[in-house]
């Protein structure tokens, strides 16, 4: 089954983020509750309700259930065979690769197995897990994160990617085509485990978004390059909180959010990036 064992020196690690960097944006009002970084950031585990922490401790048992039946599948051998060739070693340990792996080659890995034979969750407008869940427990292989850090992320995620699928509803994609909310979700979560602040959390969602995938029906309907249509955006994510901009944020970055428009309208014909409600349940700005 996937183990994890922690690095005694992990490589990614909030030191490397420079705290004295001001990380204030200018489009923010000065009400960081109201953005989705400042939620994510300051979100507890007992401020979540029992029953939706239940019900990520099922999303993740479902995960994981799918990735150990999908090791039979002829398409998902053929993606662990490629990803046996040029992964690094490291210290994550998937199911059906013969030896532990670099956090980003596992997460590629889990990514297509979990969504290889459609055992996957559905949080009514994202299939959240393949990110939403595996961020977290991967990456705390190398942060040494505990488990109620991760089903912190976990949550985040879930939270963000369901709205921004629900915000893209009306469209030409759904379903797992809404591949984008697993870049978003997956910066989210990979941020918070990497100790980001809210301002610096926001310039790492705003990257992952800025070139939001966009899967083509014709790929997702029959060949087995369905299965990276979670593991292709979700390595998009992961890497936004270590891009540069993020960790030493240009003010206008968060643009990529507020003002454009530009994400929602490419996946829908609706005038803003913001969903119906934010995740506190205020109404979306």
């Amino acid at each position: 089954m996937l183990s994890v064992r922690p690095t005694t020196s992990p490589s990614r690690s909030a030191t490397s983020i420079d705290p004295s960097v001001d990380a204030r944006l200018p489009c923010d009002r000065g009400d960081d509750h109201r953005t989705v970084g400042g939620w994510a950031a300051d979100l507890r585990l007992e401020d979540v309700p029992d029953p939706v922490v239940d019900l990520c401790r099922a999303q993740r048992r479902s995960v994981f259930a799918a990735m150990a039946a999908s090791t039979g599948d002829v398409a998902s051998q053929r993606v662990l065979a490629g990803v046996e060739t040029w992964a690094g070693e490291g210290p994550v340990l998937v199911p059906g690769l013969p030896r532990s792996v670099a956090f980003d080659d596992a997460l590629y890995a889990a990514a297509a197995l979990s969504i290889a034979l459609d055992f996957d969750d559905y949080v009514c407008f994202a299939h959240a897990g393949h990110s939403a869940v595996l961020v977290p427990v991967l990456l705390a292989a190398e942060t040494g994160a505990s488990a109620a850090e991760q089903l912190t992320a976990q949550v985040a995620a879930n939270e963000l990617e369901a709205r921004l699928g629900g915000a893209c509803l009306l469209g030409p994609l759904n379903g797992q085509l809404w591949s984008f909310v697993h870049a978003a979700g997956s910066a989210v979560a990979a941020g918070l485990l990497l100790g980001l602040d809210t301002g610096r959390l926001a310039h790492a969602l705003a990257l992952a978004v800025y070139q939001a995938p966009r899967a083509t029906v014709p790929g997702f309907m029959a060949p087995d390059s369905k299965l990276l249509t979670a593991a292709e955006p979700t390595l998009a994510g992961i890497r936004a909180p270590d891009s540069p901009p993020a960790a030493s944020p240009v003010h206008w970055m968060p643009w990529t959010i507020r003002r454009a428009s530009s994400m929602r309208s490419a996946m829908r014909r609706c005038p803003r990036f913001s969903a119906d409600s934010a995740p506190d349940g205020r109404p979306g700005r």
